[in-house]
């Protein structure tokens, strides 16, 4: 209901305080307005917890978002060494970045590599992310339309994001794995997680090495590590990658 027309008199910050009780204590005053700051409404909260376990003494939780860089909801797993809020310190843990290879999603690395013990050992948080922008409306990438022979058609698209930013068309819209693993997750994970900005490291395997290496070589002043296992050092020639980088960066006639 709108309360303007009640109100009589109205002043602007704390120092008026008492201007208006004495303007109240007059008489003269029916309703009085004191004007201290403009609210700002909060933003809803940008992610959503989907899944959460207990594993090795420690929480891991799935978390889905939507991405303004890659222009779609994007998925990524988070492990805290400490599944008690109650216990998690408030410095917060350093934090170690996975990237993944060719194929895989936010689960491959979770499910297979036994990594949440060594983690809880020695209080590390570790966010795994998906290879690349999900459930677009890019017919390339649903429909697998260019040109694949003779590379596999799951060295290019989901899955294969190749940890770069697009910059041809129609890809450019959405495959900006870069920007996305450098920017917009640690932002997320700063955000809403109890890790420390200050102590981040980053390694990763075959398409996920070569990302890491280039996402800490390009930013080393932002990383305390980096690994690679078995990456994909030389992606220009290899037939894992060349495809992908000749449709992601330049188009058909690169």
């Amino acid at each position: 209901m709108p309360i303007k027309k009640y109100i009589t008199h109205e002043f602007e910050g704390l120092a008026k305080v008492q201007e208006l009780i004495d303007t109240l204590h007059g008489g003269d005053c029916l309703r009085g307005v004191l004007h201290i700051s403009d609210y700002q409404v909060p933003k809803a909260m940008a992610i959503r917890i989907t899944n959460q376990v207990k594993l090795h003494g420690g929480a891991l939780k799935t978390v889905q978002h939507w991405s303004e860089v890659n222009q779609c909801d994007m998925t990524f797993n988070i492990y805290l060494p400490e599944d008690n809020i109650r216990l998690q310190r408030n410095k917060g843990y350093p934090v170690l970045y996975f990237l993944s290879g060719l194929t895989c999603n936010q689960q491959n690395f979770v499910e297979k590599s036994g990594f949440a013990k060594y983690a809880r050992e020695h209080k590390i948080a570790v966010v795994v992310c998906d290879t690349s922008p999900r459930n677009t409306d890019l017919a390339e990438a649903n429909e697998h339309k260019w040109e694949a022979q003779p590379y596999a058609n799951w060295c290019v698209g989901y899955g294969a994001g190749h940890y770069v930013d697009a910059t041809a068309e129609p890809w450019n819209k959405h495959f900006n794995m870069y920007s996305y693993v450098t920017k917009e997750l640690p932002q997320i994970v700063n955000e809403y997680f109890p890790v420390d900005p200050a102590s981040k490291s980053i390694f990763g395997h075959s398409m996920g090495g070569n990302g890491a290496l280039v996402v800490a070589l390009r930013n080393a002043k932002e990383y305390r590590s980096v690994s690679a296992f078995a990456p994909l050092s030389a992606p220009l020639t290899s037939v894992l990658s060349a495809e992908a980088l000749r449709l992601y960066l330049q188009g058909p006639d690169w």
